[in-house]
């Protein structure tokens, strides 16, 4: 039970990833990032430079990389555990690490 948690916490990490991409790359191409702010105080972008776009999509595909390289080796070491206590405790202790950018 807790491999699938550990292994729907990385899809779902990985879905905000692909997300995060795919919004960035609809943004248009422009020589400058504009950036506005919006009613409520919060900052969107209207368009992204060819650099910064190459920087955020470089950046997201290393995010995605470490994403699914800490889900399967962590999935192999939770399968190799045989004691419940010790599964629940790094099972736990995984989530922590995934989460600790938030």
């Amino acid at each position: 039970m807790v491999i699938i948690i550990w292994f729907c916490l990385i899809l779902v990490e990985l879905d905000t990833v692909f997300g995060f991409m795919n919004a960035i790359l609809r943004l248009p191409r422009t020589g400058v990032t504009k950036v506005e702010f919006t009613e409520f105080g919060r900052r969107a972008f209207v368009s992204i430079s060819y650099k910064r776009l190459i920087a955020v999509c470089f950046m997201s595909s290393i995010r995605a990389f470490i994403a699914m390289n800490l889900g399967a080796s962590a999935g192999l070491w939770l399968a190799r555990t045989r004691d419940v206590h010790d599964i629940l405790r790094d099972g736990v202790s995984l989530i922590f690490i995934l989460e600790i950018d938030d």
